[in-house]
C-alpha cells in the first residue's frame, strides 16, 4: 500500500503567486505609466469603433490606476480561491486514505473537478472545520464568479489611501 503523502506548501502556493505576480504587475504598470503621456487617449488601440467622453490626464490616469488594481485584487482573490480548492483536495484525500496509487491518482482528479466548481463560501467551509484558527474573509469577498464591481471599489479605496500617504509626506 503506498503511503499518502502530502506536500503543505501547495496548499498556499496559488495565493503566493497570485500575490507575487499581481504585484509585480502593478508596479511594472505603474512605473510605465508614469513616463507616459496621459493627456490623449492611445492611438491605434480603439479597434472597436465605441466612443467615450474625453478624459483629462488626471482622469485619465485615475481610471487607469483603479482599472490596474482591480485586476491585480481579482487575480488575488482568485488565486485565494485556487488555495482553498488544493486544500479541499488534500483534507478529503486525508479523509478517504485511498490504498493504490491508482485510487489516489482517480480520487485526486474527481476531487479536483468537485473543487474548482464549488464556490468560494463551501471552500472557505470546507476548510475551516479543520482549521484550529479560523480563515476570516471580508463577506464582500466570499464569491464563486469574478466581482470586478468590488475589485474597483477596492482599488480606488486603495488609491484614495495612497494619494493621503502621498500628500501627508
Amino acid at each position: 500500500m503506498p503511503q499518502l503523502v502530502l506536500n503543505r506548501n501547495a496548499i498556499r502556493q496559488p495565493v503566493q503567486i497570485a500575490v507575487v505576480r499581481s504585484t509585480e504587475m502593478v508596479d511594472f504598470a505603474f512605473a510605465a505609466m508614469a513616463g507616459t503621456d496621459l493627456s490623449k487617449a492611445p492611438q491605434g488601440t480603439n479597434f472597436i469603433n465605441f466612443k467615450a467622453p474625453e478624459l483629462s490626464a488626471g482622469e485619465r490616469k485615475a481610471a487607469y490606476e483603479a482599472w490596474i488594481l482591480a485586476r491585480g485584487f481579482h487575480d488575488v482573490v482568485r488565486g485565494a480561491k485556487e488555495t482553498l480548492e488544493q486544500a479541499y483536495v488534500y483534507l478529503a484525500l486525508l479523509d478517504k486514505q485511498p490504498e493504490t496509487q491508482e485510487q489516489i491518482d482517480s480520487l485526486t482528479a474527481r476531487l479536483k473537478l468537485k473543487a474548482q466548481h464549488a464556490g468560494f463560501e463551501d471552500l472557505l467551509a470546507t476548510a475551516n472545520k479543520r482549521l484550529i484558527v479560523q480563515l476570516e474573509f471580508p463577506s464582500a469577498y466570499r464569491f464563486s464568479r469574478p466581482a470586478i464591481a468590488l475589485s474597483t471599489a477596492a482599488a480606488s479605496s486603495v488609491l484614495k489611501t495612497v494619494r493621503v500617504r502621498r500628500h501627508s509626506n
